[in-house]
């Protein structure tokens, strides 16, 4: 049996507070209905983090009119974003993986955007961040978007309409979505 991970996702303008939704998804992720005291705080790496529950992680994102988190109890990785116009062949050459550029030869920004969430997924999971090694690893292999690679899995979600979203974890996972828009 796979875990389970907790996904939220509001409108940025909704009228909960994000410290309830992120308490909403420890809950799910816990199998309680009370989390008194719950808090939040930031590794330097700006990696949120529950400093009273080591074995409960969290990821956040935003984009556009939109904000995520997925709690669940193994490392995770959440990104959201909005396909959109931008200097593609600038980002592809500073942050994309050789292969990656090739995959993407020809594709829609909509894919372009599928490959970047992966990758950014991938990182936040890890703490790291993007740095000069976001180029260094790819999230393509020869069926197109890799569903695992490097000891991970990546879930290409498409609940939010008009956005790409995706969910990278340790192990295989079943991921539920909570929408509130």
């Amino acid at each position: 049996m796979s875990a389970s991970v907790y996904v939220d996702i509001c409108r940025t303008d909704a009228k909960l507070p994000v410290s309830r939704r992120i308490a909403r998804c420890a809950k799910k992720a816990l199998g309680c209905t009370d989390l008194p005291g719950l808090s939040v705080k930031k590794e330097p790496s700006g990696k949120p983090f529950f400093p009273d529950m080591p074995g409960l992680h969290l990821s956040i994102t935003h984009a556009g009119d939109y904000w995520a988190c997925a709690v669940a109890q193994m490392h995770v990785g959440v990104d959201l974003e909005r396909p959109r116009r931008c200097s593609r062949a600038s980002i592809e050459r500073r942050f994309f993986h050789p292969d990656e550029r090739v995959w993407l030869e020809g594709k829609s920004d909509a894919d372009f955007f599928s490959v970047w969430t992966a990758k950014e997924s991938f990182v936040k999971l890890s703490g790291v961040g993007i740095t000069n090694g976001f180029s260094g690893f790819s999230v393509v292999d020869d069926g197109g978007l890799a569903s695992s690679a490097y000891g991970v899995f990546f879930y290409h979600l498409s609940d939010v309409p008009g956005y790409k979203l995706c969910v990278c974890t340790k192990h295989a996972a079943h991921i539920e979505v909570a929408l509130c828009f």
